[in-house]
């Protein structure tokens, strides 16, 4: 049985500063807190299910080498919680991707991860870009996974597809919030599916 008193606050050193929601458009609610030494964090709330989600398909692009913030999965007294490295600086996506990154091999390198953990929710607003590379080497950053594992923004998942099939990579690749659109501009111009067959750049 765990000893409670033992546990270790993932949050000890840090400091709420506000409820935080960003230039991008958010479902579950966040935090920014900051540590004595001036690192600032985010915490994210929302279902557990989403946050597990969200967390597995933030390791998987770090495993393939693509630039996310590092994030943690905690536990608080109020239940999970995403912790993740604050982006000063940074900006989101808008409704498209700007013109400069659509032919972006960073980001169309993550169609296979976002296959993969099946998140088909790439959209502009779940990237970061800087014209500054903050000493990171890179000026895109990927954000907010919490489709992956085809889970629901509010909770649970879809469920999951006894096989990839083209129709899984179509879902992908369009955007769930505007029917008819690409879900971003660079995996747009690096795949389409057409007639029901699969067509590279």
């Amino acid at each position: 049985k765990r000893i409670k008193y033992l546990r270790k606050n993932p949050l000890e050193g840090y400091t709420f500063i506000q409820e935080y929601h960003g230039s991008h458009i958010g479902t579950h609610p966040m935090q920014l807190w900051e540590n004595q030494l001036g690192k600032k964090v985010l915490i994210k709330g929302g279902p557990s299910h989403t946050l597990k989600a969200d967390f597995v398909g933030q390791r998987f692009l770090k495993l393939f080498d693509l630039p996310v913030p590092d994030t943690e999965l905690i536990s608080t007294e109020e239940g999970k919680r995403l912790k993740m490295d604050f982006l000063e600086d940074w900006k989101t996506g808008g409704i498209t991707l700007p013109r400069e990154y659509h032919h972006d091999k960073t980001i169309q390198s993550a169609l296979l991860v976002d296959a993969l953990v099946g998140n088909y929710d790439r959209t502009p607003w779940n990237l970061m870009f800087t014209k500054e590379e903050a000493g990171l080497g890179k000026d895109v950053m990927f954000i907010d996974n919490g489709a992956s594992l085809t889970s629901r923004a509010r909770g649970g998942h879809k469920g999951f597809p006894e096989h990839f099939t083209v129709e899984e990579l179509k879902e992908i690749l369009s955007s769930p919030q505007f029917p008819g659109r690409p879900v971003n501009e660079a995996y747009q111009n690096f795949v389409e599916v057409k007639n029901g067959k699969i067509m590279c750049e």
